[in-house]
C-alpha cells in the first residue's frame, strides 16, 4: 500500500495520484480533510513497535501494510484539535503542552514509518542559515552572508535583505501582501531587530532545481531581449517576458548538492541556484517541501508521473528494513568538504 500525506488543494499532489490511478494503483491520502481520528501505538519489550490508524473517511491503516510513504508537505495531520484552550487565559500552559504532545505524536506516526519514508516531516522547515553553512562545507558557491543588528556592520556594497526564516504573509482587504527579497544600500536606523543580508550577485540566469530520490530536473529563467532579473523573482511585471527551458545541471553541481542533500537527511526537495555574468554557479536555498508544477509544465518533465512510477516501484519491492531509509543518498567519496558542515 502507498500512503501520501499532503494538503487537499497541493495541485501537483492531486496529479501524481491521478497518476496512480491511472496505473491501477488507489493510493491512501492523509490530509487536513481527511484526518486521522483514531491512533493507537504499541511498543512491547523485546518486540517491535505497531501503529493502527484510522482516517476520518473510514480507511483503518496498520503500519506493517504500508509499503512506501511520501510525505509531500503539511504538519497537521491529527484530527484531535486543542487550539480552543489557547483563548482561555489560565489554560496557556496546558495548551503549551498540548501542542508538544501534538508535535510528539506526529514525529512518532513518522518514525513508525522511518524506513519507508520519502520526505521528512521534522524536517520540513530548515534552518537557512544551517544549510548555508552544510552547502558551503560541501564546496558549493553561497553568497557572502551576514547577519547584522548594527547599521555599521552592513557590507559596504549592494546587498540584498532577506527572511532568516519564511516569507511573512497577510490578507488586506482582499489582497495577500507579502514581504520580499529587497536591494539594500542605506539604514535609517543605527541598530535593529538581526537581520539577513547577503552580498548583491548579477545574475546570468536563475535555476529552478527539483531532486526525487535520484534524479533532477532542472529550468533555467532568463528574460527576454537582454532584460534584468528582477532580485525577487515575484516582482515579474507585465513588460517583462521571461523565457524558462530545461537545463542540464554539471555533474559536479549535482554531486554537490547529493552530498548537501545526504548531510540534511532530505531524499526530496526543490533548489533555487543561479548563475553569475560569469557562469559561476550559486546555491541560494532549499525548501524540502516546494512545488514542482511549473517546472514539470514548462519544461514538459511530466515529474508527476515519474513520482508516481516511483512509487509504484517501491511498493513493489516491499521494502520493509526498520533499520535503514533505503531513500537516503550516499555522498561521492570524491568530494572533499570544506569547513565546519555542522
Amino acid at each position: 500500500m502507498i500512503l501520501i500525506f499532503s494538503l487537499h488543494q497541493d495541485l501537483s499532489t492531486q496529479k501524481v495520484v491521478d497518476w496512480l490511478i491511472h496505473f491501477n494503483n488507489k493510493p491512501v491520502i492523509i490530509n487536513e480533510i481527511n484526518p486521522i481520528i483514531d491512533i493507537t501505538w504499541e511498543q512491547t519489550s523485546g518486540k517491535p513497535s505497531h501503529l493502527k490508524m484510522k482516517l476520518k473517511n473510514g480507511i483503518q491503516i496498520n503500519s506493517d501494510d504500508i509499503c512506501v510513504v511520501w510525505y509531500r508537505k503539511g504538519l497537521y495531520f491529527l484530527n484531535f484539535l486543542f487550539t480552543p484552550i489557547a483563548k482561555i487565559d489560565h489554560l496557556n500552559d496546558v495548551y503549551i503542552n498540548l501542542r508538544e504532545e501534538y508535535q510528539r505524536l506526529s514525529e512518532i506516526i513518522f518514525d513508525e514509518f522511518e524506513a519507508k519514508v520519502i520526505g521528512q516531516y521534522n524536517k520540513a522547515l530548515p534552518n537557512k542559515l544551517h544549510v548555508l553553512k552544510v552547502a558551503n562545507g560541501v564546496g558549493l558557491n553561497i553568497p557572502d552572508t551576514r547577519i547584522i543588528s548594527r547599521k555599521e556592520d552592513a557590507f559596504a556594497c549592494e546587498h540584498i535583505n532577506k527572511n532568516i526564516s519564511e516569507i511573512i504573509s497577510t490578507v488586506y482587504h482582499g489582497h495577500i501582501l507579502y514581504n520580499r527579497t529587497t536591494l539594500q544600500s542605506k539604514y535609517d536606523e543605527e541598530n535593529f531587530y538581526p537581520s539577513l543580508i547577503q552580498k548583491y550577485i548579477s545574475k546570468y540566469c536563475e535555476l529552478r532545481i527539483f531532486f526525487f530520490i535520484d534524479k533532477f530536473f532542472a529550468m533555467a529563467i532568463k528574460p527576454e531581449n537582454g532584460r534584468v532579473l528582477e532580485v525577487d523573482n515575484r516582482d515579474i511585471t507585465g513588460t517583462t517576458f521571461y523565457n524558462r527551458f530545461e537545463f542540464e545541471l554539471p555533474n559536479d553541481i549535482k554531486s554537490k548538492l547529493k552530498a548537501m542533500f545526504k548531510i540534511l537527511g532530505y531524499s526530496t526537495c526543490s533548489v533555487d541556484m543561479i548563475i553569475d555574468k560569469d557562469f559561476n554557479y550559486h546555491f541560494l536555498e532549499l525548501n524540502p517541501v516546494g512545488q514542482f508544477g511549473a517546472l514539470s509544465e514548462f519544461c514538459n518533465f511530466n515529474i508527476e508521473k515519474y513520482i508516481a512510477l516511483k512509487l509504484i516501484g517501491y511498493e513493489k519491492k516491499r521494502t520493509n528494513s526498520r533499520t535503514k531509509n533505503i531513500f537516503t543518498l550516499t555522498p561521492p567519496n570524491y568530494i572533499q568538504f570544506k569547513g565546519n558542515a555542522s
